[in-house]
């Protein structure tokens, strides 16, 4: 299976589940499927720090990488994450370059951060003690902060180009809403938006760093990879479930 870092180097786009429910089942049941690489939503679904460890564990049996969505501001659980073994963090609401910086500070080793050194599990993997090897660590470990409001766009260039940020994640929903100043309906694919994202992967480019977003839908992930997206979460489990159980009842009913 691909390391997190082949899959980010790969022409093809990438495309990684999206766990918003707590418990291994549903993580466990993407990573044997066909996806690339697995999230998991500390934001916004119902996920708490045991339940990372424990929704971690089978993807990584199945040679697949995690991808870790922090809650707002939570630098701590971030590296706690990645001490477990997490290949990617997704920090929310990134506005500007000091708040990129405190995402690097928190997630990569010196000198590009401040991570503290205590990586047993993930260590146990990889021999972080080694001389060299904490360099290694950080460019095999990805920070993608999300970009999702007016403010992040005006510190766009400055938070891509920030040392240790290599992606930047776009939240598209929140970014509709911020564009519009709430005044509008929340539209992912509005000429504004789509401006907006042409203006995100011009700037990723740029700094040679990863493009990603989240797609509600398989058709507004077409849009995005069209647009130069590489990494694209294609909806969460809950509206997996929600959708696919409707279908089927339609399916059946006379």
């Amino acid at each position: 299976m691909a390391t997190f870092n082949e899959l980010m180097s790969r022409p093809e786009p990438v495309f990684m589940s999206w766990s918003l429910m707590p418990g291994a089942l549903a993580t466990e049941a993407f990573a044997h499927g066909s996806w690339d690489a697995c999230c998991i939503d500390m934001q916004h679904g119902f996920v708490d720090y045991p339940d990372v460890l424990a929704m971690t564990t089978p993807v990584h049996a199945c040679g697949k990488p995690v991808v870790l969505r922090a809650a707002l501001n939570d630098y701590s659980t971030m590296a706690k994450a990645l001490d477990l073994g997490v290949d990617a963090i997704v920090c929310p609401m990134v506005n500007s370059a000091a708040d990129a910086r405190a995402f690097v500070e928190a997630t990569k080793y010196p000198p590009v951060g401040q991570r503290s050194y205590g990586s047993y599990r993930d260590g146990r993997k990889q021999d972080t003690g080694a001389k060299g090897a904490l360099a290694e660590v950080n460019a095999r470990k990805f920070n993608f902060a999300m970009v999702e409001t007016q403010s992040a766009l005006d510190s766009l260039d400055a938070i891509c180009g920030t040392d240790g940020i290599d992606g930047v994640f776009v939240g598209p929903n929140d970014l509709s809403t911020s564009l519009t100043g709430g005044a509008g309906p929340v539209d992912p694919v509005s000429s504004q938006v789509l401006a907006a994202l042409d203006l995100i992967v011009a700037k990723c480019s740029e700094h040679g760093i990863v493009p990603g977003i989240y797609a509600g839908s398989a058709q507004f992930a077409k849009t995005y990879v069209e647009r130069g997206f590489h990494l694209l979460a294609l909806g969460s489990d809950i509206g997996f479930l929600e959708s696919a159980s409707e279908a089927i009842l339609a399916d059946a009913r006379p």
